[in-house]
């Protein structure tokens, strides 16, 4: 008899785990678990991306914290878009991230202190049902964010991999495919962009190594050559940061505008006062 019981009530947990499981949060706090969970070290990754009438070859090189990402045009359509041969590096070395372009100069930015545990804002998710895509068993879900933008992600059953996603602020629709594992994780091979029905980027991981041997110089900046020349100037790197902190503005004045329509005056206000220091440090 305590067989019997103790067989039905493993029965009954099982079936409201499952349950559990399929609520809209608790399917992004896994998709999110998971993400944080995949450590990708002493590796290098070549990939080939075609958007925009460009195809490159994008080789990431990963140590600890420190990344370095180097973009060769391999074709082109649009001259005004760079020339074949071209490279621009990026190299993150776990505090500033900076870019080398052909183009554009050389471009020092501060990383953020919060971006790796930055989460998108979340209103509301809401679990919409099981579809499949890409062969794979997929949750769907739809996450309204706290300035009422829509996400809608498809995430794999068997191990909370995002296989889909569309925006609703951009309307385009990514896909994830021939996923393979890498450290014990799969990650997609081969990424896919639509507008519509029009692919408009298209990435796919040619090879991939552990190496534990990449040197610490590859993350040194002062060993890139050849762009000095092109340097860009203070003006462009102020106006770059000019444009980020004037994004950070309007989300604020939309958060504003919500609190007010909610009812949440004194949030609202609180906000204003930050939003009206951020604007007086911008004052030339």
């Amino acid at each position: 008899m305590k067989k019997v019981f103790c067989l039905a009530l493993c029965s009954i947990l099982f079936l409201a785990s499952q349950g559990f499981a399929l609520t809209g949060e608790e399917i992004l706090k896994q998709y999110r678990a998971n993400q944080k969970e995949i450590k990708l070290n002493d590796m290098v990754l070549v990939s080939e991306v075609d958007a925009d009438g460009i195809k490159m070859e994008t080789t990431i090189y990963i140590k600890g914290e420190k990344q370095r990402t180097e973009n060769v045009i391999i074709e082109t359509s649009n001259p005004m878009m760079g020339t074949e041969g071209q490279k621009t590096i990026v190299i993150d070395d776990g505090k500033n991230t900076t870019t080398f372009s052909p183009t554009m100069g050389v471009m020092t930015v501060p990383n953020d202190e919060d971006e790796a545990e930055e989460e998108e804002p979340m209103a509301s998710v809401k679990f919409i049902g099981k579809e499949k895509v890409a062969g794979e068993a997929c949750y769907k879900i739809e996450v309204q964010n706290e300035y009422d933008e829509k996400n809608t992600k498809w995430i794999a059953t068997k191990d909370y991999v995002l296989i889909k996603e569309y925006q609703d602020s951009d309307g385009f629709v990514t896909i994830n495919s021939d996923l393979r594992k890498i450290n014990n994780h799969r990650m997609p091979f081969k990424t896919e962009v639509f507008d519509g029905d029009k692919l408009i980027m298209n990435s796919v991981i040619k090879s991939y190594k552990t190496d534990k041997k990449i040197p610490d110089t590859m993350f040194d900046i002062s060993r890139v050559k050849g762009y000095k020349e092109t340097q860009a100037s203070q003006a462009m790197q102020n106006g770059m940061n000019r444009m980020n902190k004037m994004g950070e503005i309007m989300k604020m004045g939309m958060q504003i505008q919500k609190y007010y329509e909610n009812g949440e005056t004194e949030k609202a206000k609180a906000l204003e006062k930050e939003l009206e220091k951020m604007t007086e440090q911008m004052q030339p």
